[in-house]
């Protein structure tokens, strides 16, 4: 399974709006037109999302190894743990 990076993706959304803006859209992407769908600010607004859940996962992630350098400090420091 492969991951998409918020730059993969940001790339994904600026071609569309490229693509959008000079009229090469793909027919696929033309029915959010006809449902009224302003395709450009959903695209900027995929593009904030990205970023915002990018963010999140930068933070849970550096929340997780901050926590894991404690306890390994702490098992360290502590003479009873290696005695066993």
């Amino acid at each position: 399974v492969g991951v998409t990076l918020p730059r993969q993706m940001d790339h994904y959304y600026n071609e569309k709006l490229r693509k959008y803006r000079d009229g090469t859209l793909h027919p696929v992407w033309r029915h959010l037109e006809e449902l009224h769908v302003d395709v450009e600010k959903l695209s900027v607004r995929a593009a904030f999302a990205i970023a915002y859940m990018a963010a999140k996962a930068n933070e849970h992630l550096t929340r997780m190894i901050r926590r894991d350098r404690a306890e390994s400090l702490v098992t360290q420091s502590d003479p009873l743990s290696t005695s066993f």
